[in-house]
């Protein structure tokens, strides 16, 4: 039984949200492809009675290290937008 399709890039997650309650997250670039003949992937077992009430693409999320990088590549260009900012002030004697 097909409980739900999507289609997807090899860089996000999936996220399937049961009856249940349960959450399971899964790298897209994990999951095994199938042929066109193919009876399709089965991600989660579910209970007997309990349904799978959601299946959403994620985006996913950057690693600490990168996080960091570009938090700093971030604040270095507000920073150096502010500077010009408040030099422009200055010459149009507003400061």
């Amino acid at each position: 039984m097909l409980v739900a399709a999507t289609l997807v890039s090899e860089s996000g997650d999936l996220m399937l949200i049961t009856s249940g309650g349960v959450l399971i997250r899964t790298k897209v670039e994990q999951i095994r492809e199938t042929g066109r003949a193919a009876a399709g992937v089965r991600l989660i077992n579910l209970d007997e009675g309990e349904t799978l009430v959601s299946l959403e693409r994620v985006a996913e999320e950057p690693d600490e290290e990168n996080a960091e990088e570009n938090m700093m590549e971030n604040s270095e260009y507000t920073e150096s937008a502010n500077s010009s900012e408040n030099v422009l002030s200055e010459e149009n004697g507003e400061a």
